[in-house]
């Protein structure tokens, strides 16, 4: 027997806000959600099933997050898919940021996927390390982003002793372990 509801897909329900049960809201943008999908994060299911304000009121407020990445987590939350607004410009900076919210909102399986593009991007650094110090490539060189974004996503893995960034610190082994 065909379906017959026009919400066909866990996408449509969080476009629509049909059957929503709680609002988040961040900066000017509010989103009426539902807590069963919300609740794939442990943050939103000990903010909406705790004792906490959130949890009696259905709503909550984000403060220091921009609203496209809290859709981007939404939106990874509802489909398992990672939007353009966390892939952003397929750079180092936006997988940091990535990793950052996976850890916020403690999404293991957001922060796995950073760290897998943060592979890749780091290799490329390598590459440009090598071209410029072993082989003496003077026409490469490791560009001035690469750069800075290496640096950053130094600071941020090793900022804080939790287990959580382990994953972080591991790349700089591998990484190191490229270079001949």
């Amino acid at each position: 027997m065909a379906s017959t509801s026009k919400f066909d897909s866990v996408e449509e329900y969080l476009k629509s806000g049909h059957m929503s049960d709680v609002k988040v809201t961040c900066g000017s943008r509010t989103w009426n959600l539902h807590k069963i999908i919300l609740c794939r994060s442990p943050f939103f299911e000990k903010a909406f099933t705790g004792d906490f304000k959130e949890a009696h009121q259905n709503q909550m407020t984000l403060h220091d997050t921009e609203p496209q990445d809290v859709h981007g987590v939404i939106f990874y939350l509802y489909t398992g898919i990672i939007s353009s607004d966390l892939e952003k410009d397929n750079s180092i900076q936006a997988y940091i940021q990535m990793f950052e919210l996976g850890d916020f909102f403690d999404i293991k399986d957001l922060r796995q996927h950073a760290v897998k593009r943060l592979t890749i991007k780091l290799a490329d650094v390598a590459r440009s390390v090598i071209d410029l110090v072993i082989r003496g490539n003077s026409h490469s060189g490791v560009p001035a982003e690469q750069f800075n974004d290496f640096s950053r996503l130094a600071q941020v893995a090793y900022s804080t002793d939790s287990q959580t960034y382990e994953p972080l610190r591991q790349l700089f082994l591998v990484f190191f372990a490229r270079l001949p």
